[in-house]
């Protein structure tokens, strides 16, 4: 247990020892989930090999809804992108107004512009960091949501998504994806 010697906890546990969120935990999902994030990365050294064992408690975390750049909505932290360099031009190619997707935001946590500190997210929880048939997915359904200055662009779109679909090992479960 990681207390001072006088009994008082060091840091926050997150699980119970049945694979289930503690009450606090619970608490800060529920009421502050701005802070999700940061305490995720904080705690990671410790949780980490009790998350990579347990698969309840890693589907668990990345149901977790977490607030994302600039969208007023929470997001399912395995449906969510890493605000990289190459995703955010991905996309500016398409939409104008990055405020409606899910690029998660880190400028609340202790490091906000190392995405090295954050690929555990990635590795483990299923949160996107590349130009996969689901971010162009994702890329459509947001560009579904705004007006459409340049049709090209739409096509543009179901071509790279109809490249991707192509290119899976399984073009059938590329399909399936799509409808």
């Amino acid at each position: 247990m990681n207390t001072l010697g006088l009994g008082v906890l060091v840091h926050l546990r997150l699980f119970s020892d049945a694979s289930e969120f503690t009450d606090m935990f619970q608490w800060i999902i529920s009421h502050r989930p701005e802070e999700i994030l940061g305490l995720l990365q904080h705690q990671w050294p410790i949780i980490k090999d009790q998350v990579i064992c347990n698969t309840e408690i890693k589907e668990k975390i990345a149901n977790i809804s977490v607030p994302c750049d600039g969208s007023p909505d929470l997001h399912p932290l395995s449906r969510t992108y890493l605000p990289t360099p190459e995703l955010k031009s991905r996309f500016s190619q398409y939409v104008e107004d990055t405020d409606d997707f899910a690029f998660l935001n880190f400028d609340e946590t202790l490091a906000p512009h190392d995405l090295s500190a954050w690929s555990f997210l990635h590795d483990y929880f299923g949160v996107g960091k590349s130009d996969t048939l689901l971010f162009y997915l994702d890329v459509l359904a947001s560009l579904s949501r705004t007006k459409v200055r340049e049709p090209r662009k739409v096509f543009d779109l179901y071509q790279i998504i109809y490249g991707k679909v192509i290119s899976w090992d399984d073009v059938a479960i590329g399909r399936e994806l799509v409808r």
